[in-house]
């Protein structure tokens, strides 16, 4: 599924406009993310940074600021999207740790159900 499709499938009153903004900003958050080094990923300015930027980016598409389990389906989404899941793990551990531990559980439970897996694997 892509960004589109599922932004289309979540909220359908969303305009063409803002589905591609959302796209085309998810990209440039994506490579800022994939640009930066250990040191600056393992920062806290850089992780915040991040955050308020994503969480942004849910503002403008109708969601409510700091409040990322309203957004949770989306969010779940993009963790799913191969390209993604690396960027939305990062916000989904940072929005828990500058907030409440049980935001975004059911994406967070994912997470740890496909490392505890992977660590079955090897």
């Amino acid at each position: 599924m892509s960004i589109k499709e599922a932004l289309v499938h979540i909220k359908p009153d969303l305009t063409s406009t803002q589905v591609e903004q959302f796209e085309q900003d998810m990209i440039s958050l994506k490579n800022k993310w994939n640009q930066a080094d250990i040191n600056t990923i393992n920062s806290e300015d850089f992780q915040k940074k991040i955050n308020d930027q994503f969480d942004h980016l849910l503002v403008q598409l109708g969601y409510g600021a700091y409040d990322p389990d309203d957004a949770e389906r989306l969010i779940h989404q993009l963790y799913l999207m191969s390209g993604y899941k690396g960027l939305m793990e990062y916000i989904v551990i940072a929005y828990r740790q500058f907030g409440d531990d049980s935001t975004l559980s059911y994406t967070y439970e994912l997470m740890l159900d496909e490392m505890r897996s992977s660590f079955d694997e090897e």
